[in-house]
């Protein structure tokens, strides 16, 4: 596979100087140092090849070099090129549409080279404080050595004779000379190899500095291409709308991914939304909803459930075992609200892993079982809690629950993360809770619901207010057609 690539590049003879030409000495370069066994060499060469000359190359080739790099980087233990193989790998993915490969070995390349950084950081450390060390040893004994010499010649002084004063006094006076200038002489070395030093240093910040920067701008660029990846995982909400044209998404991620996702499914007469929120936010985030949302797609499509009690315990069992292969323990996981309407019946099956469901009908129209009711002079909004359990590891974990309800015209369905009722703000930077959530909701209750989602979002925003926003947010809206 890959030495066959390497192969057809070594007998390119007649090539310009081009990036052609240095994939073929690189490809020579690779034959000698595997000759002699130098194989972090080869692991550079092989990533140096691929990152010049993917496009040219199969994507069997591509794949088996990567397949034989990751092979030796493993066996040797050479981390400080794990960083760049997992770049290269993403671009990789990235130009075979494989969005979530893409995605996982991009955090990898962050986090590797956020490794490779600091373990730079840590040697440059290491290397001022042996400079420091070095120039103040070197003063110092300079101190010493004057000091014992001008003793040694006092003591010479005492001993001579009156005979030889003049002498001696010339001799004196001349070896202070000489002193006096080999010390400005020594004085002017050293502040020129100081000023020299200086000099490298700041050169040396100044492009440390620079590799900082560029390497900011490319974790920022990473960041963002993962942001794009995500979305691709969400349902676009053109697709929501279609089944509920009276509804509203309101989706603001913390960072620039998100550990809060949406999801969508529809089977038959069945219509299933979710609103999730996994551990965290950011990257690390984004990172559990991949998962999370992987899990919830198994258990509806590879295991055909609809209910969704069933659902959950399912995804549940999908998260846990996807985490348990990790080498550390991992705890992770999401709390979830997941609706499933029956467009023929009507009927609305609920089940929740801590958070809830709320519906909002008026109060001349048939009471709903709820758990908790808020109430205004026309509307009441009937709040159906989920179970106290997350989907992920838990100790008292149980079945989960599931809670049926005959939706009517005009009902307003609400499934939501906690990042809009705990952000801090107002007068006094108190949670928003979510008892003024519901407020809201009654108050403009007669408000179409794409005007309603506006409202929502712009009331999160004035609450904000300069405070920074604690946690993702996740919102949606659906009202009965």
């Amino acid at each position: 596979g890959y030495s066959s690539a390497l192969q057809a590049y070594a007998s390119m003879d007649s090539v310009d100087l081009t990036d052609d030409e240095r994939t073929k000495m690189l490809a020579k370069s690779l034959a000698i140092r595997k000759e002699i066994g130098d194989l972090d060499f080869e692991v550079r060469v092989l990533l140096d090849i691929v990152e010049f000359r993917m496009d040219k190359f199969s994507n069997d080739s591509v794949s088996k070099i990567f397949t034989h790099v990751k092979q030796l980087i493993d066996e040797n233990g050479f981390e400080d090129t794990k960083w760049k193989y997992y770049q290269l790998l993403s671009k990789y993915y990235q130009k075979k549409g494989d969005a979530p490969k893409a995605l996982d070995a991009m955090i990898n390349f962050v986090k590797f080279q956020k490794i490779s950084d600091s373990k730079r950081k840590q040697q440059d450390l290491a290397t001022k404080g042996i400079r420091k060390k070095f120039e103040e040893k070197i003063y110092s004994d300079s101190l010493r050595v004057q000091h014992e010499f001008a003793l040694e010649r006092l003591e010479n002084q005492k001993q001579l004779s009156k005979k030889q004063d003049v002498i001696y006094l010339s001799v004196i006076g001349f070896i202070l000379l000489i002193t006096t200038l080999f010390f400005f002489v020594f004085r002017n070395r050293k502040r020129k190899k100081t000023n020299e030093m200086l000099f490298m240093k700041n050169a040396l910040i100044e492009q440390q500095k620079k590799i900082v920067e560029e390497k900011n701008d490319s974790i920022s660029d990473s960041i963002k291409y993962a942001q794009r990846l995500q979305g691709a995982i969400l349902p676009p909400i053109e697709l929501i709308k279609k089944y509920f044209p009276e509804s509203f998404l309101l989706y603001l991620p913390k960072d620039i991914v998100s550990g809060d996702f949406y999801w969508f499914e529809k089977k038959g007469d069945l219509l299933m939304i979710v609103a999730a929120d996994c551990t965290g936010h950011g990257v690390p985030g984004a990172m559990v909803s991949v998962v999370c949302s992987n899990a919830l797609n198994s258990a509806v499509n590879e295991f055909g459930l609809t209910n969704p009690s069933d659902i959950l315990n399912k995804t549940r069992e999908i998260v846990i075992e996807t985490f348990r292969s990790s080498e550390e323990k991992v705890e992770d996981g999401m709390d979830i609200a997941m609706a499933v309407i029956d467009r023929k019946s009507n009927e609305l099956l609920f089940s929740g892993a801590n958070n809830p469901l709320w519906i909002v009908r008026r109060n001349s129209e048939q009471k709903i079982d709820a758990d908790r009711i808020e109430k205004s002079e026309e509307f009441s909004l009937y709040e159906i809690k989920g179970d106290k359990q997350p989907i992920g590891q838990f100790s008292d974990a149980h079945p989960f629950s599931q809670r049926k309800v005959q939706v009517l015209g005009n009902d307003e369905i609400y499934l939501f993360s906690d990042g809009y009722a705990d952000q801090f703000g107002g007068k006094e930077g108190k949670k928003f809770k979510s008892k003024q959530f519901k407020q809201l909701l009654l108050s403009i209750i007669n408000t179409p619901m794409e005007e309603k989602g506006q409202i929502v979002k712009q009331a999160f925003i004035d609450w904000k207010g300069n405070e920074e926003q604690v946690d993702d947010v996740c919102v949606i809206g659906i009202k009965i057609s």
